[in-house]
């Protein structure tokens, strides 16, 4: 078998040389996305490395922590690589669940997406913005603030989801417009009082039949497959209504491929690696001129008005500031 494959990127022959030489075939991401949203990208990656299989396990965040610990208490160790939300793997290393590994690929990667003792590096943003279904709203009718959504016409006709559960996007989308004082305490109440709960596929399904009009902060890559099947959906991204959630990459501290760890985490940050992350999983890699993937304006990122989250760092204090007034506001029942 020839050692380089036409696709491979170069400056990971070394570390391809080092999976080869150890005899491993596989390789075990644990992510909190469904597998549907990551599939094509381990298609993409097996191409270049097709002697090594990439197997991916759904591990929500808030499933991860006891899973790392279980397996750290029975030695039966199983995941390699995790990727994981911002929230999430300053705790693991916190638990020194993590090894240090700084790719030979990272090259021009903002210092704010590093860690500094090399722990975790984010790797990919996660794209939300406003579903709507085109048979009941026109695309220039699609609210561009929060306070648009909170008229009477929306009321009960838009779905979110709720705060401090197992996807922090609606965490981190308002603490961002806190942050920047666009939002208050009174919006926070209101739209509890008018919006409905869904998780992201059925908040995108409930807008796809029908059901409801809006799913706001809405999940890229489930409403392009609805998208792909004909269904009557569209997505927006208002500056004020979208956001990015930064996703880190991560190796497992007991890895037991710790080869194949490395290269596939080396090839997530290549140019390679960015691009299928946009063309086969629409989501947007961190590195400098990583292409946007299909749907997403590629203005909006340069967009004045647009509420860029915080670095990590940053943003998982926010967002620890705001859990008392999320807890208070969103985990309460709504007002008779």
């Amino acid at each position: 078998m020839s050692l380089l494959r036409s696709n491979a990127p170069a400056e990971l022959d070394a570390l391809y040389h080092e999976v080869q030489a150890s005899g491993e075939t596989r390789v075990v991401v644990y992510s909190s996305t469904v597998d549907t949203e990551f599939e094509p990208l381990w298609l993409e990656f097996q191409k270049d490395y097709p002697q090594l299989r990439v197997v991916y396990m759904m591990v929500t965040a808030s499933q991860i922590m006891s899973r790392m610990a279980a397996e750290r208490a029975t030695g039966n160790h199983m995941g390699d690589v995790l990727i994981q939300p911002v929230d999430v793997l300053p705790e693991l290393k916190k638990g020194s669940y993590l090894t240090a590994y700084v790719p030979p690929t990272i090259g021009g990667l903002d210092e704010r997406l590093r860690d500094p003792q090399g722990y975790m590096h984010y790797g990919l943003y996660k794209l939300y913005g406003v579903a709507y279904n085109t048979r009941l709203i026109h695309s220039d009718d699609v609210p561009r603030r929060l306070q648009d959504v909170l008229e009477p016409r929306w009321r009960e006709q838009f779905s979110y989801v709720q705060p401090l559960g197992p996807v922090g996007n609606t965490d981190a989308a308002l603490a961002t417009l806190w942050r920047d004082s666009r939002v208050t305490r009174d919006d926070l109440d209101q739209l509890r009082q008018a919006g409905n709960y869904a998780f992201p596929e059925a908040g995108i399904s409930y807008v796809a039949q029908g059901r409801q009009s809006l799913n706001l902060w809405a999940y890229l890559p489930p409403l392009a497959r609805q998208h792909e099947l004909g269904a009557p959906v569209a997505i927006s991204f208002p500056a004020e209504l979208s956001t990015l959630v930064p996703y880190g990459i991560a190796v497992t501290a007991q890895t037991p491929h710790a080869n194949a760890a490395r290269l596939l985490t080396a090839w997530l940050f290549s140019e390679r690696g960015q691009r299928a992350l946009a063309e086969r999983s629409y989501m947007l890699g961190t590195q400098p001129g990583a292409p946007v993937p299909r749907f997403f304006p590629n203005d909006l990122l340069q967009n004045p008005t647009f509420h860029m989250t915080s670095p990590p760092d940053e943003l998982l204090e926010q967002m620890k500031r705001l859990r008392p007034v999320f807890a208070d506001v969103f985990l309460a029942p709504k007002r008779a």
